[in-house]
């Protein structure tokens, strides 16, 4: 009701100093939309303006445009200091977006109610709700303070997990309730909160009372430590980052034949190499080869995991859904080197489910897995990862065993694959594999198979 309320005076406001050529331009076009049917019919919908409210958290949007102040918010002022503390651009004294401000904590004193005024801003980017939106990027994320202040957070808890083999419940439960409330823009957390869940839940029954530990203690190696370790590593390396989520994402991921889009197949042999061919949407004509033989010391640390089977191994070790996962980045990485322009969005398609599960969830249990697809997002934020069976990547099979022997101009491509794609009446391209990723994969390699949570993958064939 109070939304409401402060909704009709803002509405009386624009009806009295209408909104620019442009913006009435689109709100006739949003009123068209509605009648075709395209658009809800909710008013709301053709207005270049918002409110709402969560319990006593009120957030708006306006238009910037200069209008002049209203009699019945003079006196009322919005502060620029705490937008700016945050690195924002504070908003102007009469601009709309100002006086939609102003017009909110005036029609909260109209309902006897009243706004802290340290806690009023207009601006961008502003703080909502534990989160950061941001305008001018587009994006939502987690704030500089919060984002310092988890990242401290979470290094205390993890050496006290580590080293002392403890948990404080309460600390544990402020950072999961932490952790969760920032899962709506980190959301590759949510496949490791279950780590939180099971200390913070932890509890017994006895005399007929359920019990919880103050201060748990915990077993090396234990389940419980290792979920725990694990969540909390995901955190900070997420938080690290802090890439947020899209202001307004995709309602669907983009066709296959949409402009910018790539479709790459590849596989990864433990015993030769790594390859496989990409179709750009942008060529239609054009396919990419890839084929590429290990490094010496790639294949010594495929060898090295697959002599321990599923067991995890230490540093200087490549798991198999690891490498296939880095066949897939590395693929699409070397033909956006190549013809100089990243997809806006691809497609990866191979026959191993846990890479496939580990690009579409953006995380993995796995440091290695997670060191690997760091390099995805260097490339897009928008992935889909298929698993087809193995009978179904003829193609890429053959692309990662490449020719013994490079030919004059150093590929390795197998001459059939190239025969079998001029025969289709495609036009054929090469990529290499930049030195960057071999980089790359040379880090995540020094880290190891070793988890820092349950649930691995099994290791793959080696074929």
């Amino acid at each position: 009701m109070v939304v409401a309320h402060i909704r009709t005076k803002q509405a009386a406001f624009d009806e009295a100093q209408p909104p620019p050529p442009a913006a009435r331009r689109w709100m006739s076009e949003r009123r068209a939309a509605q009648a075709r049917g395209e658009l809800p019919n909710a008013h709301v919908q053709a207005m270049p303006s918002h409110l709402q409210v969560y319990i006593d958290d009120f957030m708006g949007t306006a238009l910037d445009d200069p209008v002049t102040e209203p009699d019945e918010v003079r006196g009322i002022s919005i502060g620029p200091e705490q937008v700016r503390s945050e690195g924002g651009t504070a908003a102007s004294p009469s601009t709309r977006v100002y006086v939609h401000a102003q017009l909110t904590v005036a029609g909260l004193r109209d309902v006897g109610l009243d706004a802290a005024p340290h806690k009023v801003v207009a601006g961008d980017p502003v703080i909502g709700l534990g989160l950061r939106i941001d305008r001018a990027a587009r994006r939502i994320d987690c704030p500089p303070l919060k984002r310092a202040s988890m990242l401290a957070d979470l290094a205390k808890q993890a050496e006290a997990a580590r080293e002392a083999l403890e948990v404080d419940r309460d600390r544990a439960e402020t950072l999961v309730g932490r952790l969760v409330n920032i899962s709506q823009i980190l959301p590759e957390l949510k496949s490791v909160l279950h780590g939180g869940y099971a200390i913070t839940k932890a509890s017994w029954q006895a005399g007929g009372r359920r019990r919880r530990l103050r201060r748990m203690r915990l077993r090396t190696g234990s389940s419980a430590q290792t979920d725990w370790l694990g969540l909390l590593a995901v955190a900070a390396e997420l938080l690290e980052l802090n890439v947020g989520v899209a202001l307004a994402p995709e309602l669907s991921f983009p066709a296959l034949d949409e402009l910018g889009m790539d479709t790459v197949t590849t596989d990864a042999s433990g015993i030769d190499g790594v390859g496989g061919y990409l179709f750009d949407a942008n060529s239609p004509g054009e396919v990419w080869l890839v084929s590429e033989k290990w490094p010496a010391d790639i294949q010594a640390a495929l060898d090295r995991a697959a002599e321990t089977g599923t067991v995890p191994t230490g540093g200087g070790s490549l798991s198999m859904p690891a490498a296939e996962l880095f066949g897939i980045i590395a693929v699409a990485d070397a033909v956006a080197s190549e013809r100089g322009r990243r997809a806006t969005a691809i497609t990866a398609i191979g026959d191993c489910a846990p890479a496939a599960a580990a690009l579409n969830a953006a995380t993995s249990p796995t440091a290695q897995m997670r060191s690997i697809l760091r390099e995805a997002g260097q490339l897009t934020t928008l992935w889909l990862g298929v698993a087809v069976p193995r009978e179904l990547n003829v193609d890429a099979d053959r692309l990662s065993h490449p020719t013994a022997l490079a030919d004059g101009a150093g590929w390795r491509i197998p001459a059939a694959v190239v025969a079998d794609a001029e025969a289709a009446s495609l036009s054929v391209r090469r990529a290499h594999i930049t030195p960057e990723m071999w980089e790359a994969l040379r880090r995540a390699v020094a880290l190891g198979t070793g988890a820092l949570t349950r649930g691995d993958p099994p290791e793959e064939g080696r074929g």
